[in-house]
């Protein structure tokens, strides 16, 4: 017997969690204008906040690698980041450190999790539930333009501090959801069984139809990092991989250069420039 369909209710996180994010991180540069900060304190918080992000996937993954608990970790970093929130817009003005600290907290929380759930979706598929990623994707990013339009709209007119209300009743929704939703079964010793899917010749070639990655973390151009975790769970790597510079060749291939591997990256270098059979 087959397992049961998620893609309602991995809509609903989906819709759910990245309305969160449209809330608490996209109006994070708005909010500190309203400080007073100029544009260059503005790119000195928002680059110790990427490489504080950028520290802290590793160990997202890991946990849910060796523990299974993507339904707790979720939970608890959007809990932990909905209290940024709180803290950079009741107590962030005048307070430089407190402003640092909330916004580096933003984004070792919520913008970690966004691809946090993208692997969480690719670990359920692997494991047979019946998942259409690309829909539920879309309902994301359909709540996204939504929420900016009309958090913008409220934020005009009251200011940015009613987000946190709104921030904590949508956190309330997401656990009812998520409550609903399986957590991956622990990462095994040995790679599990292939997703059915296209060959692994063709993968990089779909994402290199979407524009390749640039080198360097966070500098990939916006389709293919979306789609990134999905080419990295058909590979079947576990969630704890870390890969910091990738880009593809003209023949549809990939190589690596100066990558940072961790965990079980394996050798990443030799499937992609020779996919297996």
């Amino acid at each position: 017997m087959g397992k049961r369909p998620l893609n309602l209710p991995f809509l609903g996180l989906q819709a759910l969690l990245i309305l969160i994010d449209c809330i608490a991180v996209a109006y994070v540069s708005p909010i500190l204008v309203s400080f007073g900060y100029s544009p260059m304190r503005i790119g000195r918080v928002m680059t110790l906040a990427a490489l504080a992000a950028t520290l802290a996937r590793p160990v997202w993954g890991y946990l849910n690698d060796h523990f299974a608990c993507a339904r707790q970790v979720t939970l608890l970093a959007t809990a932990a980041g909905i209290s940024c929130y709180c803290l950079l817009v009741f107590g962030g003005d005048a307070r430089p450190a407190v402003t640092a600290v909330a916004v580096m907290g933003l984004n070792v929380t919520i913008v970690c999790m966004m691809n946090f759930v993208d692997a969480w979706a690719l670990r359920l598929i692997s494991e047979g539930y019946v998942l259409n990623y690309g829909a539920t994707r879309a309902g994301g990013s359909l709540s996204f333009a939504l929420g900016a339009m009309v958090f913008g709209w409220a934020a005009a007119r009251w200011g940015f501090r009613p987000g946190s209300v709104i921030l904590w009743v949508l956190f309330i929704l997401l656990a009812i959801v998520i409550l609903h939703l399986p957590n991956p079964a622990p990462a095994s010793a040995g790679r599990p069984a292939a997703v059915p899917g296209p060959s692994p010749v063709h993968r990089p070639a779909c994402l290199r139809a979407l524009g390749p990655p640039r080198p360097g973390v966070g500098g990939e151009s916006a389709p293919a990092a979306g789609l990134f975790p999905v080419y990295a769970g058909l590979m079947r790597y576990r969630q704890f991989s870390f890969c910091a510079h990738s880009r593809f060749r003209r023949d549809g291939t990939a190589c690596r250069r100066g990558a940072f591997c961790a965990g079980d990256l394996r050798t990443a270098c030799d499937d992609w420039i020779h996919p297996p059979a």
